[in-house]
């Protein structure tokens, strides 16, 4: 059974999920609840439950303030969101500490109970890369398995050393984007052939898989006075060929490398593996296959001087919704980042308040909410944290741009059509009065120019022509069917001048008046 407990600081919301939902039935024990944070934090260390399930606003400790303790305090348990609440600022914060769900009240019983089942699905994940971490095989040899310990941060040592001449040790993490990238570093003969290609330019390499990722841990062994990290970039540019070479049957993808920082004591190794990673994510941020740590602190001095504010002026300010110049900013947006390597929590800001920008431009234009077609603001934020690319982030940027303009295009086509056919109705209903255009454009309260030009390319003839033709068509119903003089039936459909109206019928029929009535009257 799998352990829940229950914040809200409304009794009947506490009492009414304890009792509505058949908990045991989804192998859930509630083991306890309280009425605000304080309390809660103090009973959920002591009972240890599995899943956490808390308001947001309460007296005292709020919600989001009980997870931040919670994640310092019991990482191991899964908490989710549930409020009344849908800010923005809320949604984010909940992303941030990694909840499970943030469900808006009144929430269906459905919906509760799948989200707690996904709460289930993440701790038994996270139970399962416990345990795999725990397990993880280790070299045979004794100095390979310590060095790895002490990457993984698992052990503190006074001293030690690859050999005589070792005094700098520089950890390397590598991804691929290839699906075959873990079968192939799985391999067993793997870590042979990268130490000694690593052996053959001077370096000695302690070769491990962790998770997905190939970790590598070398010592320059030629001297002291030699510039290690061009030695270093060399040898892994050559990583992808050779692995290629050896395993034709795999294809490597894209591999993307993050080297930390130099360590000249062993003591510092688990700090330069963090780096690596942080290098890693920056490398994969930049699309660049290699990052070097102190190239990624460089990149963050320079960007110390870039204001959010500044960037956002230039390329967050729009005049209206328009898809070419929103594509032209974003473009020149990722080409700005890349050039100035602008950190990712920067760079989704920006894109955080340019969604806004479009959701606000878009009401004000157009009087329509764009939730229906993109999704609630919220949930735009989270699969942006998500991305971790800058070209990523701006092909998803434009792709949320294609899908407004079309949305509003269909608007527009929709809106026009309907107008169209509003204008031609108005023409037929009012055909005993001799409407002219400004006529038709009060009526529909739209400049005649307006009018005149929508009406030409949406209709295919002009709206002066389409009076016309109604005329001629209520005409040539007279001439079958009456004995009226064409003079009389000419002022019937607005023409005084029968000499004039005989000439309009012609050029319309092909036939005068008089020819007509012989062909087709009574």
């Amino acid at each position: 059974m799998y352990k829940l407990f229950i914040v809200d600081d409304e009794k009947l919301v506490v009492d009414g999920l304890k009792s509505i939902i058949e908990w045991e039935k989804h192998q859930i024990e509630v083991i306890g609840s309280a009425m605000d944070g304080t309390n809660a934090l103090a009973r959920i260390l002591a009972l240890k439950p599995h899943i956490v399930m808390t308001d947001i606003r309460m007296p005292g400790m709020n919600g989001l303030e009980l997870i931040q303790h919670l994640r310092e305090k019991a990482p191991d348990i899964v908490c989710l969101i549930i409020s009344g609440y849908s800010e923005f600022n809320y949604a984010k914060s909940a992303i941030e500490l990694e909840a499970i769900d943030y469900l808006i009240k009144p929430i269906e019983l459905d919906e509760i109970v799948k989200s707690v089942k996904n709460a289930i699905v993440k701790y038994e994940k996270k139970q399962n890369e416990k345990k795999s971490e725990s397990l993880l095989k280790h070299s045979d040899f004794i100095s390979q398995s310590l060095f790895f310990d002490l990457m993984m941060g698992r052990r503190i040592i006074e001293d030690v050393t690859f050999g005589a001449e070792s005094d700098n040790y520089t950890a390397v993490v590598a991804e691929s984007t290839s699906r075959y990238w873990e079968k192939a570093i799985q391999r067993s003969d793997v870590p042979t052939i990268i130490a000694e290609y690593f052996h053959e330019r001077g370096f000695q390499a302690f070769t491990y898989i962790y998770q997905t990722s190939l970790l590598l841990l070398c010592s320059y062994q030629r001297g002291r006075n030699i510039n290690v990290a061009d030695k270093l970039r060399n040898a892994l540019s050559g990583i992808h060929p050779l692995l290629e070479n050896v395993m034709p049957e795999y294809s490597m993808g894209e591999i993307t490398m993050g080297v930390g920082k130099t360590c000249f004591r062993v003591q510092d190794v688990h700090d330069g593996f963090k780096s690596a990673r942080e290098a890693l994510k920056f490398c994969q941020y930049t699309n660049k296959p290699i990052t070097f740590y102190h190239e990624m602190v460089l990149a963050e001095q320079h960007q110390e001087t870039l204001t959010v504010e500044a960037i956002v002026e230039h390329y967050c300010e729009i005049q209206g919704f328009h898809a070419f110049e929103l594509y032209s900013k974003i473009d020149q947006l990722t080409g700005f980042s890349h050039q100035s390597m602008l950190k990712p929590t920067k760079l989704r800001e920006i894109y955080f308040h340019l969604i806004n920008v479009i959701f606000t431009t878009v009401i004000h234009e157009y009087e329509v909410r764009l939730e229906t077609v993109l999704g609630e603001r919220f949930e735009m934020y989270d699969k942006l944290n998500k991305m971790i690319s800058i070209d990523e982030m701006g092909r998803w940027m434009k792709e949320q741009v294609e899908k407004t303009d079309e949305y509003l295009k269909s608007l527009k086509s929709s809106y026009k059509e309907k107008l169209i056919h509003d204008i031609k109705l108005f023409i037929q209903r009012n055909d005993s009065k001799d409407l002219k255009l400004n006529d038709i454009a009060d009526q529909f309260n739209i400049s005649p120019a307006y009018i005149s030009s929508l009406f030409s390319k949406t209709a295919g003839m002009t709206i002066v022509d389409y009076i016309t033709e109604q005329r001629m068509e209520k005409a040539k119903d007279y001439l079958r069917n009456s004995n009226d003089k064409i003079l009389k039936i000419g002022e019937m459909v607005h023409y005084d001048n029968q000499r004039y109206f005989c000439q309009v019928f012609k050029k319309y029929e092909g036939l005068t008046p008089s020819e007509y009535r012989q062909k087709h009257g009574l």
